[in-house]
């Protein structure tokens, strides 16, 4: 066979085949031997029609017979056609001269239904290219007339199901993504195997995908949800579609079919130690409770503007409201027992505000002295029990490294203070609390800046704070003063007479928040572990605060998450702000309040 484009301008295939008919040569040379008559070429038709239905899989086909009369032997057979609906035409005998042409018309599910006409043209030819044609061209109609399938044979596409439901935890952490159930997905009479595609709504759905089913025309349809924890609680709707085309430039698309998903993210646990948890996607920095006021304050970083702002956070509904500017970024707070007072540290001044509340009046700003040069920042703040004007605040440079304890009074910082820019040896302290009066002080370290966890103890005077005693290697951990005791964040209880332990609970001693509750008899630890013997992840816990024994567990939204702080607010709740994934986590109900 060879190409000759030039044939015809919609030339799809020229083909030139060896005529063995006439008589064969006399030379050596191959070349075409003369003959007295004129050569003829006789073809069986000067029109070929074909019909079929995109129900069907492959093309019909039709024979043209060729005749050649008075051809000298060595000739060829030279043909052109156009491919609208023509797919393939070629000899009835492959390496010899044809006695006929097969056309074969292109499988009628790839093309619309419609009338499609080509032209075969064929001539006989003394060479091989057809640069010495013998005879005229003929021509030969080719209709192909392509219809809809017959009633009762449409293809179609079948769900096992038109919708599915689903339902995670709040605090559910799935590997990978939570699915809804597989739904099947069958084809009706269709030729072949149709090509698929989905699509999806993305209320609670990221993404829908059609996965074939080996040796069968059909496959599964996977309904891939969100996280439980990006959501929140909520009943979400969406609608999966799927398309199915019977060929790959979907010019017979089959109807589409949908599918609907709800998708129920819960919050609720029932029972002695139920509760309800949200995780409000919020960025803030610290939370305090205004036990006064009754609410939730929240420190917010930069937004517009360039300042943050303090705001009220709704626990029912993650609603924020009141905002108060704050001319700076906003980092830790505390809040006066009288609720007098808020103090906000700013993360980029070295300094603390002052709020009068309720109404979060801008009061003083408190400057934070300078170490050698180098600017220090609130790490923690906490108000004398007895006095709203007396604040104890631990410091950090830029770094968030440890520079030091400093009492003030109201904007005035007494003159003696803790920490390792004026100490040898070595001492460092990351956070302070009160005793039951401003008389006395508690700070610890941790393992870190050249020295050993350490447990401190201070009396305070007008002078400011004076070392009473350390004890070396002791738990570490934020400390948190009730009962006449200490408790630390790591889980150890401590007698702040001797500063040597009395006893610890039984959560693991590192990675931890905790907050004690003398009125309900129960200490609440946040475990921030990635893993322990029990679970894989965070959770929060429930210990009698007398006996230490394990009352409840819930698991929490985020693994590994990062806070500062844990915080018991209303009658019933327990707060953090989970830094690291930009939440704030609200516990209510009988977990924390039988």
């Amino acid at each position: 066979m060879f190409l000759k484009p030039a044939l015809l301008s919609t030339v799809a295939a020229l083909c030139l085949l060896l005529c063995a008919c006439g008589r064969s040569s006399g030379g050596s040379g191959g070349g075409v031997e003369p003959t007295t008559g004129s050569p003829e070429l006789v073809i069986s038709t000067s029109a070929v029609s074909q019909k079929a239905t995109i129900a069907q899989a492959t093309g019909p086909s039709a024979t043209i017979g060729l005749t050649p009369r008075d051809a000298p032997s060595g000739v060829y057979i030279g043909y052109a056609y156009s491919r609208n609906g023509v797919a393939t035409i070629v000899g009835n005998q492959p390496g010899r001269a044809p006695s006929a042409l097969i056309v074969t018309f292109q499988p009628p599910y790839q093309l619309k239904p419609g009338t499609y006409t080509d032209s075969l043209q064929i001539e006989l030819c003394a060479d091989s290219e057809c640069v010495q044609p013998l005879t005229q061209r003929q021509f030969v109609t080719l209709t192909y007339v392509v219809g809809p399938a017959p009633a009762g044979q449409t293809p179609g596409v079948m769900l096992s199901t038109g919708s599915v439901s689903a339902q995670q935890f709040l605090t559910s952490m799935p590997i990978g993504f939570p699915k809804a159930p597989v739904v099947a997905v069958t084809f009706t009479n269709v030729p072949v195997a149709p090509q698929v595609s989905t699509s999806t709504t993305h209320d609670g759905v990221d993404t829908a995908i059609y996965s074939a089913t080996p040796a069968a025309i059909g496959g599964n349809l996977s309904i891939y949800l969100l996280q439980p924890q990006k959501l929140g609680a909520g009943v979400y709707h969406d609608t999966v579609t799927v398309n199915a085309c019977l060929d790959s430039g979907c010019e017979n698309p089959l109807p589409a079919v949908s599918l609907s998903v709800t998708y129920t993210v819960t919050n609720m646990v029932g029972g002695s130690n139920g509760y309800t948890i949200n995780a409000w996607p919020i960025t803030a920095t610290d939370i305090v409770w205004d036990g006064v006021n009754s609410r939730l304050l929240v420190s917010l970083p930069f937004g517009g503007g360039g300042s943050g702002s303090i705001s009220v956070l709704d626990a029912a509904t993650g609603a924020l409201s009141s905002p108060a500017a704050v001319a700076g970024a906003p980092s830790v707070m505390a809040i006066a027992s009288d609720s007098s007072y808020l103090y906000v540290g700013l993360a980029d001044s070295s300094s603390i505000q002052r709020y009068a509340l309720p109404g979060m009046t801008a009061d003083i700003a408190i400057p934070l002295p300078a170490y050698n040069g180098t600017s220090t920042y609130a790490r923690t703040i906490e108000v004398a029990p007895d006095n709203a004007h007396t604040i104890a605040v631990t410091m950090q440079d830029a770094a968030g490294n440890p520079m030091g304890l400093v009492i003030f009074d109201d904007a005035a910082a007494r003159t003696n203070t803790f920490g390792f820019v004026n100490v040898t040896p070595l001492k460092v302290i990351d956070s302070a609390v009160w005793g039951s009066t401003g008389a006395a002080l508690y700070g610890t370290s941790s393992n870190g800046v050249g020295q050993t966890a350490e447990l401190y103890a201070f009396t305070v005077d007008a002078s400011g704070v004076t070392p009473a005693g350390d004890q070396t290697g002791e738990p570490s951990g934020r400390e948190h003063f009730a009962q006449n005791l200490l408790y630390l964040d790591g889980g150890a209880v401590v007698d702040p007479a001797s500063l040597m332990m009395t006893g610890s609970f039984a959560a693991p001693l590192s990675n931890l928040l905790m907050t004690p509750d003398v009125s309900l008899s129960r200490a609440f630890f946040v475990n921030t572990a990635a893993s322990s013997s029990t679970f894989s992840g965070a959770q929060l816990e429930s210990y009698d605060l007398t006996t230490h024994a394990s009352i409840a567990t819930l698991p929490l939204p985020n693994g590994n998450l990062t806070s500062t702080r844990l915080v018991r607010w209303g009658t019933a709740g327990l707060a953090f702000v989970d830094v690291g994934h930009s939440d704030i986590v609200t516990v209510s109900g009988s977990f924390v309040s039988p």
